[in-house]
């Protein structure tokens, strides 16, 4: 939906630069603070091109995949296997089929990772062409390698680590600053024209992330569901919890075999103690990458200098750019995610590739093992595919594994409840009461709507203000708590929810029919017609206009409301829809009051407007005769053409 809205969204192109990713303002206080304009305006292009069809998206997301796993193994042919293609492929081959960039790639909204993927490649390879040969800078390289990284950051945060990685080779590694404290081959000439390629990169890559964050205009609020640890008011338990999502993330690189679009609500129980059991996978990760790293540095085997920088030039690849997301430092908007592990993921199969070449095995079991773990990622790959063929399968996918939470039981209701499935539906909403930890406003909006909707209509109040007690900003609650009302003759409860659903929608189409209803209810007009003017003047959509001519109409106000309806009539002509058939019996409605009041003028042109845009309605057709009939009575046989006409 999100990128639906992006794509279709009006304006001009310049305006993705002022808003989020979910397109609300960048500087509203409720904006989501992920600023992502290339990928914004990609589907943006893709719907002038397509519209919503869904195949030409997906391929672009699969094309942007396609082209990163050439440019890895172009990067590691270059700066880390410069003498062996076969590793250098074997890499490239692990990145492409690993299973956990399935949700980077099956899902339309996952382009900002594949995309930042991209640009940082090709920043990391315009980096690598700016070191010196003959103790040399390449500066136009360097340049290039800083704007792409940039170009990066404009479609994922994650981006501008590449701008770190390139400052942190520099320090440790060709030859660097600190080279001979790694035991790795050092000179005063390269170390002088090191500390000149830092300066560059740290003042720029601090100059372009104090301006990023900068544009953000305060840090986003984080939602208790989406990131429970983080928001939890217990040091100990954000402390914990953390570094057990920082290991539920290694353990989707190594061993991706629990996958699921949303970690979020209840899925992570918390850690609140030191003796949780789920810290000895965290010890485990920790240990493991302390093993690398020691080894890498040559604390714990005697490595010969290639592997060790190999192994380092990994363990930069893999942890710097998952720095941003780990929530060590800044609380993000999830607590594991696998889209984030897109961009690591390049170092992790560097890592493989350099310590599988460790074990002592003839050249032919390499490449039997090689093409045994390939052919078990491609098989976890399509199956997983298979799960991203339709909703429903995608939420029962979530559903089923061992992380689930109330958010999968809400949507896969949703599904279900869009196939007439209610029965199925409801009961998996009330499991999802008996197991869930954090309540869900969408578990209690869904049963709510059931209820409703098979007139218990008690149970379906009490789900619904439970709801909306949950998450008050609960917009969909709201209208089916208004519709509720409506329904059972409760007008004053009516108006006041639908009057809410209306602010947090900012005057969307079915909270002012909600209110334009209650208001009907209540008899009071006047209301009604300050609200949907108001509304109006910032969204004159058809629908809108024809509710507030129906108010000026109740008032007595029949010019004003042939007014309305004739821009109403204008607009549904440049974009149909459903609202057709009510415009055309307001417009009836309307016309015959004008003509009671001897204003044939306005009846008529509100009628020719009706007949142009629905040419057969019978009734439009009828009334509009009527009326030229009457015009005409006089001399009716000389103006028969004219009628006809």
């Amino acid at each position: 939906s999100s990128s639906s809205s992006s794509a279709a969204a009006s304006g001009s192109a310049w305006d993705v630069f002022g808003h989020d990713f979910w397109g609300a303002d960048i500087r509203q206080p409720g904006s989501h603070r992920s600023w992502r304009p290339l990928v914004t305006l990609s589907f943006r292009l893709n719907h002038t091109l397509h519209g919503f069809h869904v195949v030409g998206f997906h391929l672009v997301n699969v094309a942007l995949h396609m082209l990163a796993s050439v440019l890895v193994f172009v990067l590691c042919r270059q700066a880390v296997y410069a003498h062996s293609s076969s590793k250098a492929l074997s890499v490239a081959l692990l990145f492409a089929c690993h299973p956990v960039h399935c949700d980077a790639v099956s899902s339309v909204v996952g382009r900002a990772e594949c995309a930042a993927g991209v640009f940082f490649l090709l920043s990391l390879l315009a980096y690598f062409r700016s070191i010196p040969l003959k103790s040399e800078t390449h500066y136009r390289a360097l340049y290039v390698s800083i704007a792409l990284s940039g170009l990066a950051l404009m479609c994922k945060e994650q981006g501008i680590t590449a701008l770190w990685i390139a400052a942190a080779h520099e320090v440790l590694l060709e030859p660097g600053l600190l080279s001979p404290l790694l035991g790795l081959p050092s000179q005063k000439l390269h170390t002088l024209h090191a500390g000149v390629r830092v300066a560059i990169l740290v003042l720029l890559t601090a100059a372009i992330t104090g301006w990023r964050v900068a544009f953000n205009r305060g840090s986003p609020t984080v939602p208790v569901p989406n990131n429970p640890a983080m928001t939890n008011p217990y040091w100990l338990t954000r402390f914990l919890t953390g570094h057990l999502y920082v290991a539920l993330h290694a353990v989707q690189l190594i061993w991706p075999a629990q996958l699921s679009i949303d970690w979020s609500h209840e899925s992570i129980a918390l850690v609140t103690s030191v003796l949780d059991v789920r810290l000895l996978l965290v010890g485990t990760v920790y240990a493991t990458l302390a093993f690398v790293v020691l080894g890498a540095l040559g604390w714990i085997y005697s490595w010969s200098e290639e592997r060790r920088y190999r192994c380092l030039l990994g363990l930069l690849l893999m942890v710097v750019p998952f720095i941003p997301a780990s929530n060590l430092f800044v609380s993000v908007w999830f607590s594991v995610a696998e889209r984030v592990l897109y961009i690591p993921s390049i170092g992790f199969c560097v890592l493989v590739v350099e310590l599988c070449s460790q074990v002592r095995w003839t050249r032919p079991y390499r490449r039997i093992a090689l093409c045994c773990v390939l052919a078990l990622m491609c098989a976890r790959c399509v199956a997983r595919n298979e799960d991203w063929r339709t909703p429903e399968a995608l939420h029962t996918a979530g559903y089923t594994t061992s992380f689930p939470h109330s958010g999968f039981a809400a949507n896969l209701a949703g599904e279900l409840m869009a196939q007439n499935r209610t029965e199925e539906a409801e009961r998996i909403l009330v499991e999802a009461k008996q197991f869930t930890k954090l309540e869900s406003e969408k578990v209690y909006g869904n049963l709510g709507i059931i209820y409703q909707n098979q007139g218990r209509w008690a149970e379906a109040e009490h789900a619904l203000v439970t709801a909306i007690h949950i998450r008050p900003a609960f917009v969909n609650g709201r209208q089916s708590l208004a519709a509720l009302y409506l329904q059972t003759g409760r007008y004053k409860e009516a108006y006041a929810q639908a009057s809410e659903a209306v602010h947090l929608t900012k005057g969307g189409h079915k909270a002012l029919h909600l209110l334009f209803e209650a208001c009907a209810g209540l008899g009071d007009w006047q209301a009604a017609c300050d609200v949907l003017g108001k509304h109006t003047e910032r969204n004159p959509a058809p629908q809108n206009l024809a509710a507030l001519a129906n108010c000026s109409a109740h008032l007595g106000h029949y010019p004003k409301a042939a007014e309305l309806l004739a821009i109403a009539w204008h607009g549904y002509a440049h974009r149909p829809g459903p609202i057709g058939s009510t415009l055309a019996e307001l417009t009836l409605n309307v016309a015959r009051e004008l003509r009671q009041r001897n204003m044939s003028l306005p009846a008529n042109d509100i009628l020719v407007c009706a007949r142009k845009c629905m040419p057969e309605h019978e009734e439009v057709k009828q009334e509009l005769l009527s009326l030229l009939v009457a015009w005409y009575v006089g001399d009716v046989e000389e103006h028969a053409a004219d009628l006809i006409t």
